[in-house]
C-alpha cells in the first residue's frame, strides 16, 4: 500500500493510509484494510529489527576476533580456537571477517603478527628469539621463515635496514 520505510519515518504514510481508509463507506472494510497493513508493518519492523540484529552480533564477533587477536598475538593462535571461543562457525566467521574487513580471520592474524614483529625488531633490542616468542611462534626457526616469506627478508636483515 505504501512504501517501505523504517520506523518512524513513515508515520506519514501511515497516516494518509489511516485517513483514506476512515474515509470508506464500509466501516468493515477499512477497519481489514487497516490491520492488514498494521500486520505488515508489523512484520517489516520484526524483519528490520532481525536484520539489525544479525548486523550488530556479526560486527561484535569481529570486534571481539580483532581485539582477541592483538591481545593474544604472544600465544599461538588459530581460527578454530576463536570459532570455538565464540560458538560460531569457522565459514561464518570467515565470511563476516571478509565482509567487514576484506580479509580472512586467518589473513589478519598473519598481518598482526607481522606488524607485532616488525615494530618488536625495530623499537626493541629484544632478540629475534624473544620476538618470535613475543609473536607466537614456538621456535625461531619458523618465525624466520614466515618473517621471510611475509616481509622479504630475514628479521635480522629488517632490523639492520631499519635502524
Amino acid at each position: 500500500v505504501f512504501p517501505s520505510c523504517s520506523a518512524f519515518s513513515c508515520m506519514s504514510a501511515v497516516q494518509e493510509t489511516v485517513s483514506k481508509l476512515t474515509s470508506y463507506d464500509n466501516p468493515i472494510r477499512s477497519m481489514y484494510e487497516l490491520l492488514e497493513i498494521l500486520f505488515g508493518l508489523l512484520k517489516q519492523q520484526e524483519f528490520a529489527t532481525e536484520s539489525a540484529k544479525r548486523q550488530s552480533q556479526a560486527e561484535y564477533y569481529v570486534s571481539f576476533t580483532t581485539e582477541y587477536i592483538k591481545t593474544h598475538l604472544h600465544f599461538p593462535l588459530s581460527v578454530n580456537d576463536i570459532t570455538r571461543l565464540l560458538g560460531i562457525s569457522q565459514p561464518y566467521l570467515y565470511r563476516i571477517f571478509e565482509e567487514q574487513l576484506g580479509k580472512s580471520p586467518k589473513q589478519y592474524i598473519t598481518e598482526c603478527k607481522l606488524q607485532h614483529a616488525k615494530k618488536l625488531l625495530t623499537e626493541t633490542d629484544m632478540t629475534v628469539t624473544e620476538i618470535a616468542a613475543s609473536a607466537g611462534f614456538q621456535d625461531v626457526l619458523t618465525f624466520s621463515r614466515f618473517f621471510r616469506t611475509k616481509a622479504g627478508v630475514s628479521p635480522s636483515e629488517y632490523r639492520k635496514s631499519s635502524s
